[in-house]
């Protein structure tokens, strides 16, 4: 390999689509040719390596790594909800406690208004129907 086309794991990532830990697994396993480079203490290798491997990779029109890519990419989406869902709950989480803290005693207080005035008025229309006159207890 030249040394001038050499390109670093996080280059190659970015080019491939590839993590840079998996292209320095497979440099390591020989699947791809890649240089240890002592002064970075780092492999590199060069995109015609990485394009040759891709190019490999792919049987019979799909890729071999077609589910597992397509089942990581749609797990990896939906945490990114998930998270951004959870990131906005968290912004709202105080306006949602005040907001069904003050739902719920309102219904408690027309509830309880309710119950009151049904209690009251009941009695009072009961008197009022009544002939019979109120007596006072004697002490």
């Amino acid at each position: 390999m030249q040394k001038n086309k050499l390109i670093s794991l996080k280059e190659a990532a970015r080019i491939s689509g590839y993590s840079s830990d998996y292209i320095g697994q497979l440099i390591r396993a020989g699947k791809i040719r890649g240089e240890r480079v002592y002064s970075q203490v780092s492999w590199m290798t060069t995109a015609e390596e990485l394009c040759a491997y891709k190019n490999n990779e792919i049987v019979g029109g799909k890729s071999v790594f077609g589910f597992a890519d397509r089942f990581f990419n749609r797990l990896g989406a939906e945490y990114r909800f998930f998270v951004g869902f959870m990131s906005g709950i968290k912004l709202l989480l105080p306006f949602l406690i005040v907001f069904i803290s003050c739902f719920v005693m309102s219904i408690f207080f027309v509830l309880n208004f309710i119950f009151v005035q049904s209690e009251s008025g009941g009695a009072v229309a009961g008197a009022e129907e009544s002939d019979s006159e109120v007596v006072a207890p004697e002490y």
